[in-house]
C-alpha cells in the first residue's frame, strides 16, 4: 500500500505429501518486520492423515504493530497504535465426513493481548477455547481504559444422532444445552467514541460518545429455546441521534414455547431524539408470548399545532406536558390472530412547569356527562381523558377485524366530546365495505373565551355556548346526522371603542347524509350582524362515505348584513366600515367545480381611516354572479369633499385557477384628506390576479396636494391616559422566530411583494407643495413603481426648485432642486442649490449626496472664501468691520452647518420677522444704538423699521428690488427720502 514502511519477511518451511493423500506442513521459522520496531514470529505445523483428520499446531509473537498503514479502518482516530499479544494453539477435527467444525473440534486455543495502545486507548485482554468430547467451552476479557468487558459460554455435547427437545437436527449445536454470561462495565464510554468509524454511517449516528452503560445478561437452554435474564443501566449517554440521561431495564424471558414466562421493567427519563422528547417513561410487561399484559407510564413536553395553543390559553413561553398512564394486554385465538385489549387510565395536557394535583398511578372511573378529569396546581389540564377501553381483534391473517371503543369522555379546549358507541368492523369479505358506528355528543362549549384567546385586542365577551352531536353509521349504506348549534347566550365585541352586543338568536352548522343524498345547512342571525341561511345538497352513491369530485351540487346561499360596522374588527388597526350589503346565490354544477348564480349589493357604504386621512363615502356596489364567473356591474365610492370619484370594473373566474381582471379609475379622487397631507389625484390601474400572483400597472397624475411635515414628531399621549383592550402581545415561539430577523437563516429574508408584478406611473403634477422644516416648494416629476424580484423600487426624478428654504434666519430661494431615484427608496440622491434672494451676491448652500446621508456645503458665485460666504449668508453684507459679536455668530452658524443642525423656531421666527438686530450707527449726527426689524414681504419687497434709543421718532423704508442690481427705497419718520440704488462692480 502506498505510504506502508517496508515489510520485510525471513522463515523457513517444508512441505511433504504422501501418496496415500496425507500430507504436511512445517513451518520452522518465520519473521516479519515493518518499520524500526514492528515485529511478528511465528511457527507451527499442519498435518492431514489418509484418513481426513487434521492437526493444527501454532505459536507465534506480535510486537509494536501498526496496522494504519495497511487496514487505515481498523485503527481509527489519532493513535498512537501499538499492539503486542502472543498466541498458541493446539487443535484437530474429523473433516472427512462433512461433520460441522463445531461437532469435531477438539483441542485448545489461547490468545493474549499484552499491554497495547489502540486508537490511543490502552487495551489488554485474553481468549481461550477448550473442546473435547463432551464440552466446548470459551471465556474472554477485555479491558480498554477504565472499560472491561468479561464473557463464557459452554456448549455441552451430545452423542451424534440424538436430539434434543424441539430439534430436528443431529447437529451437537442445535441437541445440547447452551449457557451464555455477559458482564460489561463501561463507566467512560468516551473512550470507545474513535470506534464509530469503524461502523457503516447509519449504525455510527447511534454509537454513543459519552455516557456510562452496565449491563449483566445469561442465557441458557436447548437452541433455540432459549432462556435470558439480565439488567442494564445507563446514565448520560449522547450520541449525534439519541441522548439518554438515565434508564434501567430488567427482563426475564423464555422461548421455550408460547406459554413461557416473559416478564420486562423499564424505566427512563431524559430521553430524546432530534425535537421528540420523553422526560419519563416507566414500561411493565408480564405474562408470557402467547398472552400478556403492558402498563405505560409517561411524562413528555408537548407542542401542539400554533392555533391549539392559541386555544387552550397555554402561553409559548410554558408549552404543555403530557402526562400518560396506560395498559394493554394480548390474548391468543384457538383459530390463529387475538385480541388486544388496552386502557388508557390517565392522560393530561398541562402547562409545563406545573404538577399534577394527582399521582399518575390513581384511577377514578368518571360518570358520563360529568368531569373526571383534574388539572394542576398551576392551571387546568386543556385535553384531559380518563379509562378509555378500546379493543382490537386481529385475525389469522395478521390484519385487523374489528375495533372498538367503549363509552368514554374526552376533554379537550374547555369543552368535552362524550361518545356512546365507536366501532368498526372489518367486512366479511375484502370486497365487502366495513361497518362504521359512531354516536357521541359535544357538550356545550362557551364560545367567547375561544376567541378572545385568538384575538384578545377586539374585548370579545359574553356567554354564548355552542355544543353538537354526531351520529355516523356505515353498513352497506353511509348515514350521517351531525350538527353543531347554539345552546344559549351571546356575544359582545368592543368597536370604536364601544361595546356591543351581536344579538344572536340562532347559530347552526349541520350535516346530513341518507341514501345517497348530502345536505349541509348554516345558519346565523343576529339582529347586529345580520342574517346567513344557506341549504347545499349533493347526490352520490348510498355506500360513499364522502360525495366524490362529480357529484352534482345544488343549492342556494343569502346574506343579509343591515351594518358593515359590525365587521370593522376583523379589518387592520385605524380602518373602518359602513353601509348594508346583501347577497343571494344559488349553487349548480358539481362538487369539485361549483357554479354560483345570483347577485351581491351594497348600499351607502363607507371606508374611513382617521390615521391615514381615507373618507370614501356614497359607496355602491352591484355584483352579478354568472355561473363560474363574477361580474362588477357597478362599484364606486365618492370622496370626502364629494368632487372625485372612484370607480371599479371588471370580473372574476372561479375553478381549479381563479383568476380575477380588475381595473379602477380615479376622477380627481381625495386620496388623502389631511390636515397636513392631502393628496388628489387622477389616473387608473389594471389588476390581474391569477393563482397567487398578482400584476398592477397604470398612470396616476397628482391634481393637487399637501404634505405638510412641520410637526414631524409622532405624538403621544400624557402619563395620566390610560389605554384599554390593547392586544397582549403574547405571540407563540414560531411567529417570534418566523418575525425576528436574527432567528432567519441567510439570504432568508422576507419579500411580501414577491409574487406581484408592478408597474405604476405617477405624474406629479404642478400643485402638489411640500412644506415644512423650513421648506416651502411644489414638487415636479415623473416617478415609476415597480417591484423587481418582489423588492419595491422607485425609478424617476422629483424637481422642488422654485420655492424657499428658510436657514439661519434667512430665506433662500431654490434654484435648483433635484432628488433623483435609481431603485432603492430610501436613498434617493440629492442635488440641491439654495440662494439668499434678497441680496445682489450670490450666496447660498448646495446639498448633495443621499436622504439617509446628506452633504451641505457653503456657495458662492463668483467664489468667496468661507467665511466671506458665511458672511454674506448670515448678514447679507460685507464682512468688513465685524464686530465681536458678529464674529461670534458666524462661529456659531459655521458649527451649526457643519454639524447639520437645521435653523429653530427663534424669537425672530415667534415673531413673524425676517430680521432683529441692534447695532451702532449716527442718528442726528449722534453715535447711537439703533434697533432694526423687518419683514421680507415678497421676494422683491421688504419693509422695515429703525429707531435710535436716544431719539423721539423711528423711520419706516420701504424696499423694493427692481431688477438685479438696481433698488428703490423709500423712507419716511423722523427722515423722508426715496433713493434710486444701483450697484457697479469690478474686480
Amino acid at each position: 500500500r502506498a505510504g506502508a514502511p517496508p515489510l520485510a519477511l525471513q522463515g523457513q518451511a517444508r512441505f511433504a505429501q504422501a501418496g496415500d493423500g496425507s500430507l504436511q506442513l512445517t513451518l520452522e521459522t518465520a519473521t516479519a518486520r515493518a518499520g524500526p520496531q514492528a515485529r511478528a514470529t511465528a511457527t507451527g505445523t499442519a498435518a492431514r492423515s489418509a484418513a481426513g483428520l487434521w492437526k493444527v499446531t501454532t505459536e507465534g509473537e506480535l510486537q509494536r504493530f501498526d496496522p494504519t498503514p495497511w487496514w487505515p479502518a481498523a485503527a481509527p482516530g489519532r493513535g498512537p497504535h501499538s499492539l503486542n499479544g502472543r498466541w498458541l494453539a493446539d487443535l484437530a477435527w474429523d473433516g472427512s465426513r462433512g461433520v460441522p467444525l463445531i461437532d469435531a473440534l477438539r483441542g485448545s486455543a489461547r490468545f493474549n493481548l499484552a499491554d497495547s495502545l489502540w486508537a490511543g486507548l490502552p487495551w489488554r485482554g485474553r481468549a481461550e477455547l477448550q473442546a473435547d468430547a463432551r464440552t466446548l467451552q470459551g471465556s474472554a476479557d477485555l479491558q480498554a481504559g477504565p472499560n472491561r468487558l468479561q464473557g463464557s459460554g459452554s456448549l455441552q455435547r451430545r452423542a451424534q444422532g440424538a436430539k434434543g427437545p424441539g430439534s430436528s437436527s443431529t447437529s451437537g449445536w442445535a441437541s445440547a444445552p447452551l449457557r451464555a454470561d455477559i458482564d460489561l462495565q463501561a463507566p467512560q464510554l468516551a473512550a470507545f467514541a474513535p470506534l464509530a468509524a469503524l461502523l457503516p454511517a447509519g449504525a455510527a449516528a447511534w454509537w454513543p460518545g459519552a455516557g456510562s452503560l452496565n449491563l449483566q445478561a445469561r442465557a441458557d437452554g436447548i437452541w433455540p429455546s432459549l432462556r435470558s435474564e439480565g439488567s442494564l443501566r445507563a446514565q448520560g449517554l449522547r450520541s449525534p441521534s439519541l441522548s439518554l440521561a438515565q434508564a434501567d431495564a430488567r427482563w426475564n424471558l423464555s422461548l421455550n414455547g408460547a406459554d413461557a414466562p416473559l416478564s420486562l421493567q423499564l424505566t427512563a427519563s431524559g430521553l430524546q431524539s432530534g425535537e421528540q422528547r420523553l422526560e419519563s417513561l416507566a414500561a411493565t410487561l408480564e405474562g408470557s408470548l402467547r398472552s400478556h399484559r403492558l402498563d405505560l407510564r409517561a411524562s413528555s413536553p408537548l407542542r401542539p399545532p400554533a392555533w391549539a395553543e392559541a386555544a387552550a390559553g397555554v402561553t409559548a413561553a410554558t408549552g404543555s406536558r403530557l402526562l400518560l398512564q396506560g395498559s394493554g394486554s394480548w390474548s391468543p385465538a384457538a383459530a390463529g390472530g387475538g385480541t388486544w385489549r388496552g386502557t388508557l387510565a390517565d392522560l393530561r395536557a398541562l402547562p409545563r412547569g406545573a404538577e399534577p394535583a394527582r399521582a399518575p398511578n390513581v384511577v377514578t372511573t368518571p360518570t358520563i356527562g360529568t368531569s373526571g378529569t383534574s388539572g394542576t396546581a398551576a392551571g387546568p389540564a386543556w385535553l384531559a381523558a380518563r379509562n378509555l377501553q378500546a379493543t382490537v381483534v386481529i385475525g389469522p391473517d395478521r390484519q385487523p377485524r374489528s375495533a372498538m371503543l367503549a363509552p368514554g369522555r374526552v376533554e379537550a379546549f374547555g369543552g368535552a366530546l362524550v361518545w356512546q358507541d365507536a366501532s368498526w368492523r372489518a367486512g366479511a369479505t375484502p370486497q365487502a365495505p366495513p361497518r362504521l358506528s359512531l354516536q357521541a355528543t359535544v357538550e356545550p362549549i362557551a364560545v367567547a373565551p375561544w376567541l378572545a384567546r385568538f384575538q384578545p385586542q377586539l374585548g370579545w365577551q359574553g356567554d354564548l355556548a355552542v355544543g353538537g352531536r354526531i351520529d355516523v353509521r356505515s353498513a352497506g349504506r353511509f348515514d350521517a346526522d351531525v350538527v353543531f348549534e347554539r345552546s344559549g347566550g351571546d356575544l359582545s365585541l368592543t368597536i370604536e371603542g364601544v361595546r356591543r352586543a351581536l344579538e344572536l338568536s340562532d347559530v347552526r352548522v349541520g350535516l346530513a347524509a341518507h341514501d345517497g343524498l348530502w345536505e349541509f345547512t348554516q345558519a346565523l342571525v343576529g339582529r347586529t350582524v345580520g342574517v346567513v341561511g344557506g341549504l347545499q345538497s349533493m347526490r352520490t352513491t348510498p355506500q360513499a362515505a364522502w360525495p366524490e369530485d362529480s357529484a352534482p351540487l345544488s343549492g342556494g346561499l343569502s346574506l343579509i348584513v343591515p351594518e358593515l360596522g359590525v365587521w370593522a374588527p376583523w379589518l387592520p388597526p385605524g380602518w373602518r366600515l359602513g353601509g348594508q350589503l346583501r347577497a343571494a346565490a344559488s349553487f349548480g354544477g358539481r362538487f369539485s367545480a361549483p357554479e354560483y348564480r345570483g347577485e351581491i349589493t351594497a348600499e351607502d357604504m363607507t371606508v374611513r381611516n382617521l390615521f391615514e386621512g381615507i373618507h370614501l363615502r356614497q359607496g355602491a356596489l352591484a355584483v352579478a354572479l354568472t355561473g363560474t364567473e363574477a361580474r362588477i356591474e357597478r362599484f364606486e365610492f365618492r370622496d370626502g369633499p364629494g368632487e372625485g370619484r372612484l370607480t371599479l370594473s371588471g370580473g372574476a373566474s372561479f375553478g381549479q385557477t381563479p383568476q380575477a381582471q380588475l381595473r379602477a379609475v380615479a376622477t380627481q379622487l381625495r386620496a388623502l384628506d389631511r390636515i397636513d397631507r392631502r393628496i388628489t389625484l387622477s389616473g387608473s390601474a389594471d389588476v390581474a390576479l391569477q393563482g397567487e400572483r398578482l400584476k398592477v400597472s397604470g398612470a396616476f397624475t397628482v391634481d393637487e396636494g399637501l404634505v405638510d411635515i412641520t410637526q414631524a414628531d409622532a405624538p403621544s399621549v400624557d402619563s395620566d391616559v390610560l389605554v384599554v383592550n390593547r392586544a397582549p402581545l403574547r405571540p407563540s415561539n414560531a411567529r417570534v422566530a418566523a418575525a425576528s430577523p436574527a432567528a432567519r437563516p441567510p439570504g432568508a429574508a422576507r419579500r411580501p411583494l414577491a409574487a406581484a408584478d408592478v408597474d405604476l406611473r405617477v405624474d406629479l403634477g404642478q400643485a402638489l407643495r411640500l412644506r415644512g422644516r423650513g421648506l416651502d416648494t411644489t414638487l415636479r416629476g415623473q416617478l415609476r413603481v415597480t417591484t423587481p424580484q418582489g423588492l419595491l423600487a422607485i425609478h424617476g426624478e422629483i424637481d422642488a426648485s422654485g420655492g424657499t428654504y428658510t436657514a439661519y434666519g434667512q430665506n433662500l430661494r431654490i434654484e435648483r432642486g433635484g432628488l433623483v431615484f435609481s431603485g432603492n427608496v430610501a436613498t434617493p440622491v440629492l442635488d440641491i442649490l439654495a440662494l439668499r434672494a434678497d441680496i445682489d451676491t450670490r450666496v447660498g448652500v448646495v446639498v448633495t449626496g443621499s436622504v439617509a446621508n446628506p452633504r451641505v456645503r457653503l456657495y458662492s458665485e463668483p467664489d468667496l472664501g468661507e467665511l466671506d460666504t458665511l458672511t454674506w449668508l448670515l448678514l447679507g453684507r460685507a464682512p468688513e468691520g465685524l464686530g465681536r459679536d458678529d464674529t461670534a455668530l458666524l462661529q456659531r452658524a459655521a458649527l451649526a452647518l457643519l454639524a447639520g443642525e437645521r435653523g429653530g423656531s427663534g424669537l425672530i421666527e415667534r415673531l413673524g420677522l425676517d430680521e432683529l438686530s441692534l447695532r451702532r450707527g449716527d442718528s442726528g449726527g449722534v453715535d447711537q444704538t439703533i434697533v432694526s426689524l423687518g419683514k421680507q414681504i415678497s421676494q422683491r419687497l421688504y419693509i422695515g423699521y429703525e429707531q435710535a434709543l436716544g431719539a423721539a421718532g423711528g423711520t419706516v423704508q420701504l424696499i423694493y428690488r427692481i431688477a438685479g442690481r438696481i433698488t428703490l427705497r423709500a423712507r419716511t419718520g423722523s427722515e423722508n427720502a426715496i433713493d434710486a440704488i444701483w450697484t457697479w462692480r469690478w474686480n
